[in-house]
């Protein structure tokens, strides 16, 4: 009996130690030097298993420019492999890039007998690029993160289709790689984080769609939706 409660322990640290991947993404130095675009999929913006990427090669990515206007044509990325075997989809970007936008219909997926579509809506935004607040809203964007900076009381507000969302759960991973507890965001759509210390956040917000559909032969009950920020604060 103490064997089976022993195993049983493990497995549920098991359970609970379970990594969850979202789509990141970020402008980096390059290995020529240059700008480039980088796209993640893991807990926060930074490199996970580069296998997992082959997941995500679908996703359409576009530039931002100094004029605030979205590139027409999507980016063409590559995958990278680091040496541990991590990696991205990478690509150069031009110089005075400001931002990226992006989105991905990840595919239907059944977890504890729901059976829903998952859904992926990425930006990046840098504080100290011109007209950074001006230029933050992206309406091609299904669902977006939207910073509002203030030191200790910065906000982030969650649209939906272009308006406020109520209720949606927010998460944050500060510059150390911490991640806080979720907040949800008020009847405005914004909540209340910390964003005083320069260097990148990865901040992620949950919508669940009320919506019937059929994706690649599969049905689905209801639409998933994670909107990424990885933001840049200086």
């Amino acid at each position: 009996m103490k064997r089976f409660a022993l195993a049983l322990s493990l497995a549920l640290l098991a359970a609970t130690q379970v990594q969850a991947h979202f789509v990141w993404l970020a402008i980096e130095a390059g290995e020529s030097g240059k700008p480039t675009a980088k796209v993640y999929f893991a807990e926060q913006a930074e490199t996970d298993d580069a296998a997992l990427l082959d997941k995500i090669t679908h996703v359409q990515v576009r530039t931002r420019g100094a004029d605030g206007k979205l590139s027409s044509e999507p980016l063409k990325l590559t995958k990278q492999v680091d040496k541990d075997g991590g990696g991205a989809l990478v690509a150069e970007v031009p110089e005075g890039t400001t931002g990226l936008s992006g989105t991905i219909e990840y595919g239907v997926l059944e977890r504890r007998g729901e059976v829903f579509q998952l859904n992926y809506h990425g930006s990046y935004a840098d504080s100290s690029t011109p007209d950074f607040g001006k230029n933050a809203v992206d309406a091609s964007l299904p669902m977006q993160v939207v910073p509002h900076l203030a030191g200790e009381k910065s906000q982030v507000e969650v649209l939906w289709k272009g308006k406020p969302l109520a209720g949606s759960e927010v998460v944050v991973v500060d510059t150390t790689g911490k991640q806080h507890e979720a907040v949800k965001t008020d009847d405005s759509g914004r909540a209340t984080i910390d964003l005083s210390k320069p260097g990148l956040y990865s901040i992620r917000a949950k919508w669940v769609e009320d919506k019937k559909g059929e994706h690649d032969g599969k049905t689905f009950e209801k639409a998933n939706h994670y909107s990424t920020l990885t933001l840049r604060v200086k």
